[in-house]
């Protein structure tokens, strides 16, 4: 349910896109777990590469988030988002980091069978109202952004 139903200016769009969100994310995010999982296994034995974007570096500075963090959530987060369209296949991962475990979530791209990069990277609570209160299920599709 939309955490902004107040707010909401198109209140059915935003329950049609979330109802659309679970039903893929229920049928794709396993298959985004195994291919993590099998990923993080090739990275360890030397047979998987990943590379960090060009928007990531500058997202990464100014967002405050440092390489350690993300490779924590890479290595140690979960699967919340996994799309695949015409392009590549793409996961949001998930986790807790810092001292304080503020939420991160990092999105990753698959290049090559073995060659991923990761996009970019960010805390959900400077959107809290799109996510549940763990941050790991969107809860909300309206776009306060483009107002």
């Amino acid at each position: 349910m939309c955490k902004n139903k107040h707010d909401c200016k198109c209140p059915k769009e935003c329950q049609d896109k979330r109802n659309t969100w679970l039903e893929r994310t229920e049928k794709y995010v396993p298959i985004g777990r195994r291919e993590h999982k099998k990923f993080i296994e090739r990275m360890k034995s030397g047979e998987a590469t990943i590379v960090l974007d060009r928007h990531l570096k500058k997202r990464k500075l100014e967002r405050s988030v440092n390489t350690k963090d993300l490779l924590d959530v890479f290595y140690d987060g979960w699967v919340i988002e996994r799309n695949k369209t015409d392009g590549p296949i793409a996961l949001v991962l998930m986790g807790y980091v810092g001292k304080h475990r503020q939420p991160l979530h990092v999105v990753i791209h698959q290049l090559a069978g073995d060659k991923w990069i990761v996009i970019t990277s960010y805390n959900p609570q400077t959107h809290h109202w799109k996510w549940s209160d763990n941050y790991n299920e969107r809860v909300c599709f309206c776009n306060f952004d483009d107002e």
